[in-house]
């Protein structure tokens, strides 16, 4: 997928969500909002990852999700059956394996037709050289 396609989805995506939940995001000054960001803005700092950007979202669910973009969205739901930071942190952590993947998966899609063979591919042929 060339940069610049890839840039657009990601932005859509993550307009698409900030539009979505405009309605039920706490403000960024509540305890909740302060909690989910220190705890995350840990994370990232001591894994060298960028800053991302928290919101926390006044629902029942038990739910928390991660954009391509970096926006981390976690529901008071959640928050709610949490009992300590370290729960919270496994949580964010978990969020954070999936921004890196997203990341990863998106680099492969830059990559030239020719160079995405399968392992399969590659053993026929090795095999074909062979006999």
């Amino acid at each position: 997928m060339p940069k610049i396609l890839e840039d657009s989805f990601i932005s859509g995506v993550d307009q698409f969500w900030v539009e979505e939940t405009q309605a039920i995001r706490l403000p960024a000054e509540s305890k909740l909002h302060a909690l989910v960001e220190d705890v995350g803005n840990h994370l990232t700092r001591e894994n060298g990852m960028r800053r991302l950007t928290y919101h926390v979202c006044e629902s029942k669910e038990v739910n928390a999700f991660v954009t391509p973009g970096g926006h981390v969205y976690v529901h008071t739901g959640l928050l709610n059956v949490l009992e300590t930071k370290d729960e919270l942190a496994i949580v964010l952590g978990h969020e954070l394996s999936h921004k890196i993947a997203s990341r990863v998966f998106l680099s492969f899609l830059s990559f030239p037709p020719q160079l995405m063979v399968s392992p399969h591919t590659h053993l026929q042929n090795t095999a074909s050289t062979t006999s």
